[in-house]
């Protein structure tokens, strides 16, 4: 791996943003690691006890590298509808209602980095079509109605993803994550 050196200086609250956060030896270890993945391409997933600034850390990795960073909550009920479109109030709609290409397509066709929070509570189905998206480099988009789409993954296109430890007091919700998706 490459190891991009970071300027420790760097790292507090009046420059990153970030009041209340510690960066203490440990988190700029976190961080740095983080941003030397982001930086690669390598897709990330950080797990680890519920409130042990997991997301926080993924925050302050892409604030450092400049990074556009777009947050998806994962939970069951989302879909890969969910991650292709967006509903966006339109008055000058018969419907009152647009629909926008959603936060994944942004983030995948414009480069950006993606953080899916809480992966662990995304259904199969939206996993596996991360997971697709992410081994063609392309996504294919088939909504009836619509002409098919197929839309190249940026080069400058991030995936980083959180999920709580399989151990703790919160996993009843949780999904176990196939080897495949975890690849």
């Amino acid at each position: 791996l490459i190891n991009y050196i970071i300027d420790t200086s760097i790292f507090n609250e009046t420059n990153l943003h970030r009041k209340g956060f510690g960066f203490t030896p440990n988190a700029i270890s976190k961080i740095s690691k983080l941003y030397n993945y982001i930086e690669i391409g390598v897709p990330v997933l950080v797990e680890g006890p519920t409130a042990t600034s997991k997301t926080i850390s993924i925050e302050v990795a892409c604030q450092l590298s400049n990074r556009k960073l777009i947050k998806i909550n994962c939970c069951s009920e989302n879909n890969p509808f969910y991650l292709i479109n967006n509903f966006l109030y339109d008055q000058n709609s018969l419907k009152g209602i647009s629909m926008a290409p959603g936060q994944f397509v942004d983030a995948y066709k414009n480069g950006h980095t993606i953080l899916l929070d809480q992966i662990d509570l995304a259904n199969q189905e939206c996993l596996q079509f991360i997971a697709k998206a992410l081994d063609s480099k392309v996504l294919s988009i088939d909504i009836p109605g619509k002409p098919f789409e197929e839309i190249k993954m940026h080069e400058n296109f991030r995936l980083v993803a959180t999920m709580n430890s399989i151990n703790n007091h919160y996993t009843n919700k949780r999904q176990s994550i196939d080897t495949k998706v975890l690849s």
